[in-house]
């Protein structure tokens, strides 16, 4: 018997469907909010099953950006597990510490205490009786890539991985924010950073972290089906992208760089043309592979 690895804090059933014609269709996606045990904290997550399918489904575990949250910017993963849901997939997305409903600090953020909690939810995710185990893959968007390469290549119960936006070199990613901050955070232990969009506080530990993390070197050690999606006005995200499909330890690789896109592909703009495609290519691309 698979040993339960979450402690259901608070749960909401949440019925999400199309209305047509004035009348709201069969929901195509349930969600259930839950706490996760992970030690010494809880996870914050939401589990979302496509409804009304019976026996065991495939699952994936979506693992967020930095300093964003479970849903992600725009809503990109509430959307995602809906479009997967339809085709018959299961997701779980949850949050890291002092994002979304975390009540833990920021602070206790490294990468390696990301990769933790990731390997917590996968857990979780692979405990489920409706979840068929030989077929569970990951979802990372930029650092939640780098998170999702260093799990799904030490897990070989990771049979799909797909990577958003997701930079090749963890310590260059966070150049600028390591030159603003970490002399502070070396004096005080931690330091409140201004990313524009929020403020988080990073410790020392955080920065001395990004150095030891090679997501280049993880993705050699994964075999199985990959893609990887990257906006060609992300700064240096396409040639990290086309280094991640050469250091591929797979030989099954799709890469794809979508014209014009940004980090997050216009998600915030009204117009959500390649937002839906990054939609459209991973849940179909899903739907081949897993």
């Amino acid at each position: 018997m698979k040993r339960q690895l979450a402690s259901i804090g608070l749960l909401v059933l949440i019925g999400i469907g199309l209305v047509v014609q004035g009348q709201e269709a069969a929901p195509l996606v349930t969600e259930t909010l839950l706490q996760i045990s992970a030690g010494d904290h809880q996870i914050p997550a939401v589990w979302a099953t496509p409804a009304g399918v019976e026996g065991q489904v495939p699952a994936l575990l979506l693992i967020h950006g930095f300093a964003s949250h479970k849903d992600e910017v725009g809503n990109f993963y509430k959307r995602l597990a809906a479009s997967l849901a339809e085709r018959g997939f299961a997701s779980l997305r949850f949050d890291f510490p002092g994002s979304g409903d975390s009540t833990v600090s920021f602070t206790a953020n490294t990468v390696a205490g990301q990769v933790a909690d990731a390997r917590q939810a996968f857990e979780f995710l692979l405990s489920q009786p409706t979840v068929d185990t030989s077929r569970a893959g990951v979802v990372g968007f930029s650092l939640g890539g780098i998170v999702g390469s260093a799990l799904a290549g030490t897990d070989p119960r990771v049979k799909a991985l797909v990577l958003w936006s997701t930079p090749g070199d963890t310590a260059a990613a966070f150049a600028n924010l390591y030159d603003q901050y970490y002399q502070a955070a070396v004096e005080y232990g931690s330091v409140v950073a201004d990313l524009g969009f929020r403020q988080v506080e990073l410790s020392q530990a955080f920065f001395e972290s990004l150095f030891a993390s090679f997501p280049l070197s993880d993705i050699r050690n994964f075999t199985g089906p990959l893609l990887i999606i990257a906006g060609e006005n992300d700064g240096p995200q396409p040639r990290y992208a086309r280094e991640f499909a050469r250091n591929a330890g797979s030989f099954d690789v799709t890469l794809r760089i979508l014209p014009g896109a940004d980090h997050i592909y216009q998600v915030l703009t009204p117009d959500q043309t390649n937002a839906e495609q990054v939609i459209a290519i991973t849940t179909n691309w899903i739907t081949e592979k897993l």
